[in-house]
């Protein structure tokens, strides 16, 4: 009986200056692959091909022809009133053949500007019927693609990206370098040379294209100090994937997370494929994580485990080496259980959430700076079960966005700002898996993670870096960094209170060939402390990884 009671003034008093112990859901937040090992999309593509601007023909003689106006016969997607508009100073006056020809070229280069490549305009023979005379334009369309493929990916499936671009029917930079990114973005393959050419029928151009083998795998394996203190600080991230395995563009991957005392285990697998040529993909994928927790915890005995099985669908809407608009569409299934074997307390939980979401990027030039603009939103719509807990039992929904904004105001100075947020809907409270944490190395950094979790929140980030010089290949720079962020419940039960969460820091990354490394020092600043862990000020974060 005095053990029984000494255990239970023991938990008693570690709940009461520690909180109430995490559970899976915080730590699910917390899994997730590290930013660093994102691959941003590949870009580079070949030069599109074009055609020169032939000189005008010489004015045979030099004869003058009075033109009293313009008409045009062709134009199609270019409006002819801007066109027209480009030719209204040349009306009214005489001109030799030659000089007619350099007027007709302004059609031509009005074309090239918008993106029509291979548009041409001319004089096609005519009566000059009330001194009108009549431009036409071949805007150009797309004849055959001739593709020479040594890629992983069947040459049918990079065919048909090729080919999903001639109901376009025109051609042009846009349609043209979108097929390219697409075939880009598709593992396994990548297109490293494109030239244009006379097609069979007139008006039509031809495109010889070549494709080459991307890596065959991807891999990564990352080290850090971002773990919390009840799952193991210390944390290894790694991942493996499969690029185009059984040859039509598709990725079979897995990757996971252990801590240092095995406290904390991730594991998830997932395939990626392509459903049409027009960049529409899916993905599977099922994951699971289990924990145990340690410190001050370690008495209670307390653990716990999810199964997440997740299906989505992927669209580029908008494809170009400045700018993109991907749009998907998820569903995912999770079940999730604690357990406390001391007291053998057992809760258990199942969700249903389907999602929306938008992920926008531009670079481009803002004051003169170039810029880049990374954005993400999205609404989660689910259902939750959890009998032990009505006050987040049954519908909720929520929508949760981040924009990033990095300013390049020379080759050694840049400024990167940053906006993550989170809103509940519909005036209910949600499970701690879909919360809102302001702490973390990638939240409030000289806060822990799992540092205030709540519905509705916030997160101000700002980083001015320093590109260091060179030095035997290792490229560096230095940072200075302040964050700051919100975070309060959605329906207030006075089970917590909102905060606000600061802090300033400096910081060093850098990188040689596949390998990086990064250390932060982040302190806290405007009165509040850490509360979820042993209280301190400031906060050293670590990170060591390769990436292939």
């Amino acid at each position: 009986m005095r053990t029984v009671k000494i255990i239970t003034l023991s938990l008693t008093t570690a709940s009461f200056l520690f909180g109430a112990p995490p559970t899976v859901s915080d730590i699910e937040r917390n899994v997730q692959p590290p930013k660093e090992v994102e691959r941003g999309m590949n870009n580079v593509i070949p030069t599109l091909p074009t055609q020169e601007i032939k000189p005008a023909m010489s004015d045979m003689g030099g004869k003058s022809i009075e033109v009293k106006g313009f008409t045009l016969s062709g134009a199609l997607h270019v409006k002819s009133e801007t066109l027209l508009s480009l030719l209204e100073p040349y009306a009214g006056k005489s001109y030799t053949l030659g000089e007619l020809e350099k007027i007709t070229a302004l059609i031509t280069k009005a074309y090239r500007e918008e993106g029509y490549f291979v548009a041409r305009a001319y004089i096609p023979k005519q009566s000059m019927k009330e001194g009108i005379l009549e431009i036409a334009i071949i805007e150009g369309n797309y004849g055959a693609f001739h593709l020479t493929n040594s890629s992983l990916v069947s040459n049918e499936r990079v065919q048909g990206m090729l080919d999903a671009i001639k109901h376009e029917n025109i051609i042009s930079t846009h349609t043209l370098e979108r097929a390219m990114l697409l075939i880009n973005d598709t593992p396994g393959v990548k297109v490293t040379g494109a030239d244009v050419k006379p097609g069979e029928n007139v008006g039509t151009s031809d495109f010889e294209m070549r494709t080459e083998a991307s890596n065959p795998y991807s891999a990564y394996i990352v080290g850090d100090n971002y773990g919390s203190k009840y799952t193991g600080r210390h944390r290894v991230n790694a991942g493996l994937s499969a690029n185009s395995p059984l040859g039509y563009g598709d990725k079979f991957g897995i990757n996971g997370v252990l801590s240092s005392s095995t406290d904390l285990k991730n594991g998830k697998v997932y395939y990626n494929f392509p459903l049409m040529d027009n960049g529409l993909r899916g993905e599977l994928s099922a994951s699971r994580t289990t924990y145990s927790l340690a410190e001050e915890y370690k008495a209670l005995d307390a653990l716990g485990h999810s199964t997440t099985l997740e299906a989505s669908l992927s669209y580029p809407l908008i494809r170009t080496r400045l700018e993109s608009l991907h749009l998907s569409l998820g569903y995912a299934h999770k079940k999730m259980k604690d357990e406390i074997e001391s007291t053998d307390d057992v809760t258990k939980k199942d969700s249903n959430a389907l999602s929306l979401g938008a992920n926008y990027l531009k670079n481009h030039t803002l004051f003169g700076i170039n810029s880049s603009l990374t954005s993400e939103l999205k609404l989660t719509k689910g259902e939750l079960d959890s009998p032990s807990n009505s006050d987040t039992d049954g519908a909720y929904a929520k929508v949760a966005g981040s924009v990033e904004h990095t300013m390049a105001f020379s080759p050694l100075y840049a400024l990167t700002t940053s906006l993550r947020f989170q809103h509940a809907l519909g005036n209910k409270n949600l499970d701690g898996s879909e919360d809102f944490s302001l702490g973390g190395a990638y939240g409030v950094r000289a806060f822990p993670d799992g540092e205030h979790s709540a519905e509705n929140g916030y997160i101000l980030g700002a980083e001015l870096f320093y590109t260091l010089p060179s030095f035997e290949g290792i490229m560096h720079k230095a940072s200075l960094f302040a964050d700051t962020g919100y975070a309060t419940m959605q329906n207030e039960n006075g089970t917590q209170e909102s905060r606000q969460l600061s802090d300033i820091g400096i910081g060093y990354q850098a990188s040689y060939k596949q390998f990086f490394g990064k250390a932060q020092i982040a302190r806290v600043i405007g009165g509040e402390k850490v509360e979820s862990e042993s209280e301190r000020s400031t906060k050293l974060l670590l990170q060591l990884g390769f990436v292939y």
